[in-house]
This record gives structure tokens, C-alpha cells and sequence, in this order.
């Protein structure tokens, strides 16, 4: 995958850990970044506070200050609330990816690293910052391009002229801003950020109309193992070919499939209930099966596999989104005990 290079981006990265410091950022100096290094959050607000950098990566288990406190300080000034934070962590639940997100950050690149995420993590962001940049420039120049339409009667055509030549890249770069927000840099299937944005929406909807709310929660198996095998980039395009099969197999435009995060998968399926969603779910493995993608480091059989996790429920006021996400994770971990490579459907014998 060819990542796209921002020369002169500054990027600080903050970590206790030396070895994750020397880690990142000799991996972001190969890239031409300009790099800056913190071991505590304290360190990091005041390097902040001297010299804004473009983007910060910030583990967030890191004693006396750790990184969800340093990100609610800087979404709390003003002058700091723009800059783009990357969490990083070896917490992998997803109570910790939730609370990532509210106080903030616009992503999460889990530990171990793998350098291709994180490049293609990197770039996706400053990509991001770029057009924001650009956006609120050409707004302020169509803004002064209107007063001095009214100032200049004389010259009207020509500002006209000018007014819509505005518009049509303003046009362009909303929808370029639009796309990269809500699609994931290396599937090309929507991210996590748009997941959460559209549970959120069906699970309203889903509850002022008394529908049913279904959800499957997918996970590679063995995939680690497929990366120390076969190599990250062969991982990577592994990641994409699963993802693009999820795709496939989701055939209504309401329903949508999304990066979880790692090698997770999930469907979010409005208006579906139990029956729909297994249908789409055992689609989904026929479609993964058909692939027939080489693994002979699983421990399950000799090509790619995906174990499968659905929830169902009819949202109301007294049940929480958070429970039934937990609920269906709860059906995809009993899959992998049960020897992966299956779906299994939430019940309440599953809770412990």
C-alpha cells in the first residue's frame, strides 16, 4: 500500500516506555515527519503549549497524568482542541476504545504496533488537518469575497466569477473531507468512527419505532499468526480482502459494515432481527470460505476463517447501546471458545 508523505508535518509522540519512543519514531523519522518525544503527560502539555505540533500520539497508560487527562486538557483549550490526537494502548476492551473516543481522540492504534497501520493511521489524519486547514481558508476567502461583492458593485462580474470558482472547490473539498472522515485508510469499508456514529443513529431510530436492532461482531482467527507468517504486508492486503467479502455480503444499503478495529469486523443491521441477521452472517462466512486465502499457521484449518458474534435486540429507554455491544462481543468470544471458525447468537447463559 503506497501512503502518501507529509514532509514537514510535526508529530509528538508521547510514551513511558523508551522502547515504544525509539520504536515510533524511528519509524515516523523514515517518513520525513518531524518528530518530538514526551515521557509524561505533564512533559507533553507544556511542549504543547511552547510549540503546537500537528499531531500527537498518546499512550494512555502512563503514571500521575495518563492519556485520557492529557487529551481532556487539550480539548479543553481552545488554542490546543484543534490538533488531532491518536491514542495508542495495549488496552484492547472496549470500554477503553469508547472512552478513547468521547473525550476526544480521533483514533486508536492498538500495541504491539504494526508499522503499516500506524503510517497509514498518521498520514489519514494530517491528510484530515490538511483539508480542515484548507476548508476554513477558502470559507474566510468566500466570506471577504461576499463584503466585497457588496463594496464593489463595479466589479461584480468579475467577483462573481471568483464566488463560484469557491464554491465548486469548497464543493470538492467538503466531499473529499466528508469521504476520508467516515472510510477506513487501509479496507476501504467505513471506520470505527463511523460505526459509532451509526449505532448511535439506528439505535434511536430503532427505538421511536419499536424495530429490532441487530449486530455482528467478526474476528479474523489466528491473525496474528497469519502476520508473523506471511509478513504484515501480506496481512494488509489479508485485512482488505475480508473486508471487502464483508462488504459483498452486506446486500441492503441501510446496513452497514465497518472496521471494528485490528482485524475485527462488525454489521450494524437496522430493522433486522434474529433470522436477517444469521442469514447476512452465514453469508459472510460463505463469502470468507470462498476466498480460500492460504493459513497454515491456524489452528483451525488451512486458510482464512472469521469467528462470528450476533446480538439482537428492540431498543428501549431502560436498555443501554453499550450492553449490547458487550453482549454480542460476549457471543463472538464464546465462537473462539467454542473452537472459532463458527457464529454463535447472545443468550443470557452467556453472561457470567
Amino acid at each position: 500500500m503506497e501512503l502518501m508523505s507529509h514532509h514537514k508535518a510535526s508529530i509528538l509522540i508521547v510514551d513511558d516506555t523508551p522502547d515504544n519512543l525509539r520504536l515510533l519514531s524511528d519509524l515516523l523519522t523514515r517518513q520525513n515527519y518531524k518528530v518530538r518525544k514526551a515521557i509524561s503527560g505533564e512533559m507533553a502539555l507544556k511542549s504543547i503549549a511552547e510549540q503546537p505540533p500537528d499531531l500527537i500520539l498518546l499512550d494512555i497508560q502512563m503514571p500521575k497524568m495518563n492519556g485520557y487527562e492529557v487529551c481532556q486538557c487539550l480539548k479543553a483549550d481552545e488554542a490546543t482542541a484543534p490538533i488531532p490526537v491518536i491514542f495508542i494502548s495495549a488496552l484492547s476492551e472496549i470500554v477503553d476504545k469508547v472512552k478513547a473516543f468521547s473525550v476526544g481522540a480521533v483514533d486508536y492504534i492498538p500495541k504491539p504496533f504494526d508499522e503499516n497501520e500506524v503510517l497509514a493511521r498518521v498520514n489519514s489524519q494530517l491528510q484530515l488537518q490538511d483539508l480542515r486547514v484548507n476548508l476554513e481558508s477558502k470559507n474566510h476567502a468566500l466570506k471577504q469575497a461576499i463584503v466585497d461583492l457588496e463594496l464593489a458593485l463595479l466589479e461584480s462580474a468579475r467577483l462573481r466569477n471568483n464566488l463560484e470558482r469557491s464554491n465548486q472547490e469548497l464543493t470538492v473539498a467538503n466531499q473529499k473531507l466528508g469521504e476520508m472522515a467516515i472510510v477506513d485508510a487501509l479496507t476501504q469499508i467505513p471506520n470505527r468512527r463511523r460505526f459509532d456514529e451509526y449505532l448511535d443513529q439506528s439505535w434511536e431510530k430503532c427505538r421511536k419505532e419499536k424495530q429490532p436492532l441487530s449486530l455482528i461482531l467478526g474476528d479474523i482467527d489466528y491473525f496474528k499468526l497469519y502476520n508473523d507468517h506471511y509478513g504484515h504486508q501480506m496481512g494488509d492486503h489479508c485485512l482488505f480482502a475480508v473486508a471487502q467479502a464483508v462488504k459483498k455480503s452486506v446486500v441492503l444499503a441501510r446496513d452497514l459494515p465497518a472496521r471494528y478495529g485490528g482485524e475485527e469486523i462488525a454489521v450494524i443491521l437496522p430493522n433486522a432481527g434474529l433470522a436477517e441477521a444469521k442469514v447476512v452472517a452465514e453469508r459472510i462466512m460463505e463469502q470468507i470460505r470462498a476466498l480460500a486465502i492460504e493459513h497454515v499457521e491456524s489452528k483451525v484449518k488451512n486458510t482464512i476463517s472469521l469467528s462470528l458474534g450476533i446480538h439482537s435486540t428492540i431498543p428501549t429507554s431502560v436498555k443501554h447501546i453499550g450492553d449490547f455491544i458487550s453482549d454480542c462481543d460476549r457471543a463472538l468470544y464464546a465462537s473462539k471458545k467454542q473452537g472459532r471458525d463458527r457464529l454463535t447468537i447472545f443468550s443470557e447463559k452467556l453472561i457470567p
